[in-house]
């Protein structure tokens, strides 16, 4: 049920089929290509974000999906009894968690599970795939923290933030499903193309997935909050969001900010507030991993 689904032909040999191409037209080639298909997330994922945004949901619906993988619900209780979500006596099972912590929590524990777990691994590119999911999951967790100092949701802002370099993992996947003596080193020029692909890749993948629309604008673009100087408040603080992981020791591929002050006053996020931010961060530490 939570294995990851790939058409074939698989993206390696889409790769295969243009070798006279360089790096970025060789990936631009395999997400423009109609029999290209990027992983999946097992339905529950999709099912339990379905769920979260209804007010008539109730506990036992979640809980049925909560403990339909139990490798997946053993990750949710230890990341229930971290520091970055645990207060007073450690949480002892997913109903206990649930009551606890809530609907909210409980579903961007289960998402961070199960994106990290089934989506950034490339034994190709084991290294750099492990730094993009950490700098994700940091991500993820500022942007929480940033909702609190404005009025954007925190459930839309966190999953934006966990998927907002998805376009940069899938193209480490498509690197790494080449033959092991095929595969690019990574070097600048490999993160260059990287770079320039990631919002195509994340465009195609938000489409796969049926993300909300509110989600593909912000994923697709998250270093672009601004379009003809109007400006998408959740990706103002995504980019704000990767703007600290990265200055923090999380850092991605290839990040560029021009316009972090901007989207800080666009917020209404004080310089203050912005230190409040930034120590409450910095304080999860280790946990975040």
């Amino acid at each position: 049920m939570f294995a990851l689904r790939r058409a074939r032909p698989t993206s390696s040999s889409l790769l295969e089929v243009s070798p006279d191409l360089d790096m970025l037209g060789n990936l631009r080639s395999v997400f423009r290509s109609p029999t290209y298909r990027p992983p999946l997330l097992p339905s529950s994922a999709f099912r339990l974000l379905e769920l979260a945004r209804k007010q008539e949901t109730t506990f036992r619906d979640l809980l049925h999906i909560l403990q339909s993988d139990p490798f997946v619900t053993g990750q949710v209780l230890r990341i229930a009894r971290s520091p970055v979500y645990a207060r007073g006596e450690p949480v002892r099972s997913i109903e206990q968690a649930l009551t606890r912590l809530g609907i909210t929590a409980l579903t961007q524990i289960f998402l961070q599970v199960t994106v990290t777990t089934r989506i950034f691994r490339s034994p190709g590119y084991a290294g750099p795939m492990e730094a993009l999911r950490e700098h994700s999951v940091a991500t993820a967790h500022a942007a929480r923290i940033i909702s609190r100092h404005s009025t954007i949701p925190d459930d839309v802002v966190f999953l934006c933030g966990l998927l907002h370099d998805i376009g940069a993992a899938m193209s480490l996947l498509v690197l790494g499903d080449l033959p092991p003596k095929q595969q690019p080193l990574f070097t600048d020029a490999v993160e260059r193309s990287i770079d320039e692909v990631r919002s195509e890749a994340a465009q195609v993948v938000c489409d796969a997935w049926n993300l909300p629309d509110d989600v593909k604008a912000v994923v697709a673009h998250h270093h672009e909050p601004f379009v003809n100087g109007v400006a998408n408040r959740v990706g103002c603080a995504v980019l704000l969001a990767d703007y600290l992981a990265t200055t923090s020791g999380y850092a991605g591929i290839a990040e560029k900010f021009h316009c972090v002050e901007l989207a800080q006053t666009t917020l209404g996020i004080s310089e203050a507030a912005w230190r409040l931010i930034a120590a409450d961060f910095r304080s999860l530490g280790s946990s975040l991993s």
